[in-house]
């Protein structure tokens, strides 16, 4: 069928993205990592669902207390004129360490198996919120955020494994559905946490929030299931794993518009709690703030699947293209909404979003690598994560200190229009190597 006629694709490559992963893994030399072994579909189902759960209790333990963190800090002391750079400096802590940490747990991960690193990062989360939760200074808060970058890592692990044990044409529709678990988590998470830090105070929260990661990876240790890892025990190369990922264009890629799409969100997550405290006659800010920060995973929860579904149907491409899209209008419309109720609809629209970016990019970056490197893959894919992360609160908080709290929504909104930018930049050269490809 000719391109030029129709602009569709042949029964051979059912999509852009499968043609240039094609060329870029071999380009790569991954090719010779041995494929994972699969579960049957009973236990694909179960882990789906335990993994969900899993994610879904990381996220919300996070979620409980992380978006008043302004509150906490206050609470140790640090004064208005400093409180949004300190809220981003402690944000952005956790990332610092993680960067170089996750690569490292991914490679550890394919040397002996997912499922021990998810038990490492849930233990790890949970010593650090029982630790956070006795901090007696700002300083104790950042060391023990340090410390959660290096150590923690646990949903990005439950998509590693999902994506080792699922054969490819259930892989998007899966990893939709796993979304959903961290969104729902952001979910609940605010909104319990914002009633609980207005009864109890919020180092009571730290605690059940330490009791909820448990939960999860005792039910991790009992229920899920993993094969042999075809690499056990193999030696462990961080920088080698690097260098094959520069020679994989492709992957590059995704790592930049996935580091852009983190930056663009965590510029304005730590202010939303100051950004609430600003409007008058607020009395619940926690509450207040929780909600907001609930109607972005409702979102989530609701079209991650649907994005799932149009991915495996049209690609992912188009999916992330409309996430970032939707991201970047959202976040310039709330720079100027007048009042509360209308930023609290806009945002609902910047979780769609959001789902459909997040879903499509790890989604791509599942099928742009061999299945023996995918827990790799994972680890840097979340370090290129934890580098906008840790770019992010930084940059929003003095953003916030120095021009206002309202203009970092328009900052945010720039970072989305430079991540489309990128991503059409990736998309135009996939398309034409598809083409080139089938002449």
């Amino acid at each position: 069928m000719a391109w030029r006629r129709g602009r569709r694709w042949p029964r051979t490559h059912t999509d852009p993205e499968t043609a240039a992963a094609a060329e870029a893994a071999p380009a790569a030399n991954l090719s010779a990592a041995p494929p994972a072994a699969r579960v049957t579909r009973s236990e694909e189902r179960r882990n789906l669902l335990v993994l969900w759960i899993g994610c879904y209790l990381t996220a919300a333990s996070w979620s409980l207390v992380i978006p008043f963190m302004p509150i906490f800090l206050t609470d140790l002391g640090v004064r208005q004129a400093h409180l949004a750079t300190w809220t981003g400096v402690v944000f952005a802590g956790a990332f610092a360490t993680a960067i170089f940490a996750s690569p490292i747990w991914g490679a550890w991960a394919d040397a002996v198996g997912r499922k021990p690193n998810l038990l490492r990062s849930g233990v790890a989360i949970t010593v650090v919120m029982i630790g956070m939760a006795n901090a007696g200074s700002p300083w104790m808060v950042l060391i023990w955020r340090l410390l959660n970058g290096a150590f923690s890592g646990f949903i990005p692990a439950s998509f590693a494994l999902m994506a080792s044990t699922v054969p490819g044409p259930r892989l998007g529709r899966a990893l939709g559905t796993l979304q959903t678990g961290p969104a729902a988590g952001s979910i609940t998470g605010p909104l319990i946490g914002g009633a609980l830090v207005q009864l109890w105070g919020i180092h009571w929260t730290f605690y059940l929030a330490a009791a909820a990661q448990l939960l999860a990876t005792v039910l991790t240790l009992a229920l899920v299931r993993e094969p042999e890892p075809p690499r056990r025990g193999m030696r462990i190369d961080v920088t080698g794993d690097l260098r094959e990922v520069a020679r994989n264009p492709l992957l590059v890629r995704l790592l930049v518009v996935t580091a852009l799409v983190q930056l663009g969100t965590t510029v304005i997550e730590p202010l939303i709690t100051i950004y609430v405290s600003e409007f008058r006659g607020i009395g619940a800010v926690p509450l207040v703030a929780g909600l907001l920060f609930s109607l972005v995973g409702m979102a989530s929860v609701a079209f991650s699947p649907q994005w799932g579904r149009w991915g495996e149907r049209g690609g992912f491409l188009p999916v992330v293209a409309l996430g970032l899209g939707a991201a970047g209008i959202g976040n310039a419309l709330q720079e100027i909404t007048p009042s509360l109720w209308l930023f609290g609809l806009v945002r609902v629209g910047i979780g769609a979003g959001y789902a459909g970016a997040n879903t499509g990019l790890s989604t791509l970056t599942a099928t742009s690598v061999p299945e023996g490197f995918r827990g790799r893959a994972y680890g840097i894919l979340t370090s290129s994560q934890q580098l906008g992360n840790l770019v992010g609160p930084l940059l929003g908080g003095f953003w916030g200190d120095v021009y206002g709290i309202r203009s970092a929504f328009g900052l945010s909104a720039a970072v989305f229009g430079i991540a489309l930018a990128t991503f059409a930049l990736m998309v135009r050269r996939a398309f034409r190597g598809a083409e080139a490809g089938w002449r």
